[in-house]
């Protein structure tokens, strides 16, 4: 059985038409009933409600602008406003299309394990000066953009983890100019395919490339050494077409 609402301990006291003071309110709300509640509206019914709860909640809710000013009168350099957490989070929520926006002279945000930043379109770093990144470990991983370290970025993705190792990526596209065409980009690789670069074989793709940089600039190619570094011809073909099919 619910328990009996006790309606005479209520108090409300009106201070004009516009404020008044409503203490035990026995009605029942989201963190208990109401120790006290300030309430105050204006001529255009915006409204503005602070107080307790009866589950140790203290509300302050606002139609309009909220404002929090402090130190206009303080000649220190100290702390004029403080929000502290003692054992839970702090959430600061903008709604609708609102934007949260931090200004000062210095922002040092600090965490004693993870800083995170999510954003689902992008990130902007705008600096007058220099950006500095130190860590002990730094990463970048991307398949498009000029912090990717090599110019074959998807050939490079695309065998990662197989027998073919980028020493070897980086070694011929250096020396044979048809195979970057190959590993630069899935375009390129289609491409590839389409003009028959692999109906020969891999070891026809290595050796006629060995006689364009012979042939073009001059460098000497052992091709027996370069198909020594796959596991098998074969394989690396495999590895090819089943990038340029559609399965």
């Amino acid at each position: 059985m619910a328990k009996e609402k006790n309606w005479e301990r209520r108090d409300i006291l009106s201070i004009g038409p516009k404020v008044r003071v409503d203490t035990n309110n026995p009605q029942i709300g989201g963190n208990g009933s109401n120790v006290y509640d300030f309430y105050a509206v204006t001529d255009n019914n915006d409204i503005c409600l602070t107080g307790l709860t009866e589950g140790g909640t203290y509300r302050v809710w606002c139609d309009k602008t909220i404002e929090f000013i402090g130190g206009n009168k303080d000649a220190s350099d100290g702390v004029d406003i403080v929000i502290a957490g003692m054992s839970g989070d702090i959430t600061i929520t903008a709604m609708r299309n609102g934007a949260v926006k931090i200004k000062g002279k210095n922002i040092v945000i600090e965490a004693d394990e993870d800083v995170d930043i999510k954003a689902g379109r992008n990130i902007n770093l705008d600096s007058k000066q220099r950006v500095l990144l130190k860590s002990s470990r730094c990463e970048v991983k991307g398949l498009l953009g000029n912090l990717i370290p090599d110019p074959q970025q998807f050939g490079m993705r695309v065998f990662e983890g197989s027998f073919v190792g980028p020493d070897f990526l980086s070694g011929i596209s250096g020396l044979i100019p048809g195979v970057p065409n190959v590993l630069g980009t899935a375009a390129d690789i289609a491409m590839g395919a389409a003009s028959g670069a692999l109906s020969g074989g891999v070891g026809s793709l290595i050796a006629g490339a060995a006689d364009v940089a012979l042939d073009a600039a001059g460098i000497p190619i052992d091709v027996d050494d370069a198909i020594h570094v796959m596991k098998s011809a074969s394989d690396l073909k495999e590895s090819i077409s089943s990038i340029v099919t559609d399965k």
